[in-house]
C-alpha cells in the first residue's frame, strides 16, 4: 500500500522530527525533572522555617509544572509520532507491525 507521504525540502525531514523532539524532551523532561526538584527543595525549606509564602510559591509552581508538562509535554509526543508517520509512513508503519 503506498501511503502519501510529505517532503520538507527546504528544512530536511530528519530537522523537523528532530525540532519536535527537543521541545519534547526540553520541555517535558527538562522541565518536569528540574523544577520537581526545586519544588521540593522549596517546600523543605518552607517546612523547615515556617514561611507560608514560600509554601505558596512552591504550590504555584507545582500547579504550572503540572499544566505545562501535562499539555505541551503531551502534544510534543504526539507530534513527533505525527510528524513521523507524515514524513516517512512506511517506514513507522513496518515498525508498528514488528
Amino acid at each position: 500500500m503506498n501511503f502519501p507521504s510529505v517532503d520538507f525540502s527546504w528544512l530536511g525531514n530528519g530537522t523537523v522530527i528532530a525540532i519536535i523532539a527537543i521541545a519534547h524532551v526540553l520541555i517535558s523532561h527538562g522541565v518536569a525533572i528540574g523544577t520537581s526538584v526545586l519544588t521540593v527543595s522549596l517546600e523543605y525549606r518552607a517546612f523547615k522555617t515556617n514561611n507560608q509564602k514560600l509554601d505558596g510559591l512552591a504550590k504555584n509552581i507545582a500547579k504550572w509544572i503540572l499544566i505545562i508538562t501535562t499539555t505541551v509535554g503531551a502534544m510534543t509526543g504526539v507530534g513527533i509520532w505525527f510528524s513521523t508517520t507524515v514524513i516517512q509512513p512506511d517506514s513507522i508503519g513496518s515498525l508498528l507491525r514488528i
